[in-house]
């Protein structure tokens, strides 16, 4: 049995290494795409395999004990992160217990006006890692129910995980994510638990690590700047899911990495929450974007003016549409009624991809020449 000397050691350690993580780390914009510096990366092999925790699909069931008032409280996005202890099911081995840190994080969602409560952010250490499913992660973002006493809300976690996993089947550069059966238990036992489903989110260093490249930060970006295949399929991915709130110009939800070339750049997008596919109550378009709900569709990836491209393009999600939707089929959870709308709702999209010439006209005609 450890010391109570030797427990409040390892809370310091965590707290010391999820302090340097949120301070020290390169802020997006620090490095412009001229300053960089391109350089080939070595022709070292790639390892490519994820993480052991996004190794596998199945859910985890975890318990987070922390100073719920605490965490409810902070809301500001400099909110020094605060220790709790993370026990998870680890199968076979019985329960895993570890010391982490966990710090919120967001902007929309951390306003307390928007959401009873907040989006958070794990920090580990070495130590406390070292041989669980969290071996090798310094931090992860935990995507969380906005509204802890409306069920509609959890709806929306189990309806964005699958967006992710959708992205997967189409790229190796997006992040894996892992569902989470967690409960948020009160370490001062003043505060009911909350027991919910929520995703952890990979990290952007580990896919730059698996496909062999380094994450690239810069202030902005046009299509010409990224590989233009992979933008393209971006663009028709955005489109599948009503996703408008994505922007390469301002790398708003996208993040950029560096092949193992040392100068093809591919984009990577993220947070989905905001799709009209989910259609969430919060969700409105950005006012200078001409629809009115997150339902309606809009293109806003780079203009394909060739058929036989576009063809290319929408091959890579036909193919894979069985297996989309056997996704929602298989989402532990979600309402029957939700998987129904989702197939129906992609259903226009897959119609509409299987005829070029309502392609250019339905989606070219909004698409973009620079970037957005």
């Amino acid at each position: 049995m450890r010391s109570s000397s030797d427990l409040r050691a390892r809370v310091r350690r965590v707290l010391v290494a999820s302090t340097a993580t949120a301070v020290f780390a390169l802020p997006a914009g620090a490095v412009s795409a001229q300053d960089a510096g391109a350089k080939p990366t070595s022709e070292a092999k790639v390892d490519t395999t994820p993480r052991k925790l996004f190794r596998s699909q199945e859910p985890v069931t975890m318990t987070i004990t922390v100073d719920l008032k605490k965490l409810v409280r902070m809301r500001e996005r400099q909110s020094a992160p605060i220790p709790a202890t993370l026990i998870y099911d680890a199968g076979a081995q019985g329960k895993d217990t570890m010391l982490v840190a966990v710090g919120t994080r967001g902007n929309f969602r951390l306003s307390g006006r928007n959401c009873n409560f907040p989006p958070i952010r794990l920090f580990f250490s070495k130590a406390e890692v070292k041989g669980s499913i969290f071996e090798h992660q310094k931090e992860l973002k935990l995507v969380t129910r906005c509204q802890t006493d409306d069920k509609e809300y959890e709806q929306y976690i189990l309806q964005e995980e699958p967006i992710y996993r959708i992205y997967n089947m189409l790229t190796p550069y997006s992040m894996r994510t892992r569902l989470v059966k967690v409960t948020y238990a009160d370490s001062l036992k003043k505060e009911k638990p909350v027991v919910t489903w929520a995703f952890l989110v990979e990290e952007s260093d580990d896919v730059a690590r698996r496909t062999g490249g380094k994450p690239f930060t810069a202030k902005r970006a046009v299509f010409d700047d990224v590989e233009a295949k992979h933008m393209r399929l971006i663009g028709f991915f955005e489109y599948l899911i009503a996703n408008t709130d994505w922007s390469l110009g301002a790398l708003h939800n996208m993040k950029l990495i560096r092949s193992t070339d040392g100068f093809t750049v591919f984009p990577m997008a993220y947070d989905f929450d905001w799709s009209g596919v989910i259609n969430p109550r919060y969700a409105t378009p950005d006012p200078q974007l001409p629809i009115r709900s997150v339902r309606e569709r809009l293109y806003r990836g780079p203009c394909i003016r060739s058929d036989a491209e576009v063809m290319e393009v929408a091959a890579e999600f036909t193919k894979r549409k069985d297996a989309i939707y056997a996704l929602y089929d298989k989402q532990v959870d979600l309402d029957p009624k939700n998987v129904k709308q989702t197939k129906e709702y992609f259903d226009d999209f897959f119609k509409l991809i299987a005829n070029p010439k309502k392609v250019q006209d339905e989606m070219m005609r909004t698409c973009q020449e620079l970037g957005n």
